[in-house]
């Protein structure tokens, strides 16, 4: 195997698996294709990474700071809701009127303190 020799799928299979066991034999190929030979050289680079190198891939710091916030906290459309749900909420608990026992424990608390 040094000389740079390829083996066989059998040869391999008969190195790989003790003597008594079943070979395994992979299916006839469908279609006979064309393999380039090792020694032409490196692959070429596929369509999409020419066209991505050739695009403008820079992000704006902006853009970097709206990506990270999203990434964080979620959509803006959704943190809008959310905000504007919390800021009903506390309206609403603003607005609601004392209860009758809150009344007299800040009743007995004022004539503690005078």
């Amino acid at each position: 195997m040094s000389d740079g020799s390829y083996l066989s799928w059998e040869e391999v299979q008969r190195l790989m698996l003790p003597p008594n066991a079943t070979m395994l034999v992979p299916p006839p190929p469908l279609e006979l294709a064309e393999v380039p030979a090792l020694s032409s050289g490196p692959p070429p680079k596929p369509d999409w990474l020419e066209d991505a190198a050739h695009s403008n891939l820079t992000i704006t710091p902006e853009e970097a700071r709206s990506q990270a916030e999203q990434a964080e906290h979620g959509p803006a459309a959704l943190r809008l809701v959310a905000n504007a749900i919390a800021i009903n909420a506390v309206f609403e608990f603003g607005r609601t009127p004392v209860k009758a026992e809150e009344e007299d424990d800040e009743r007995k608390r004022r004539k503690v303190t005078e």
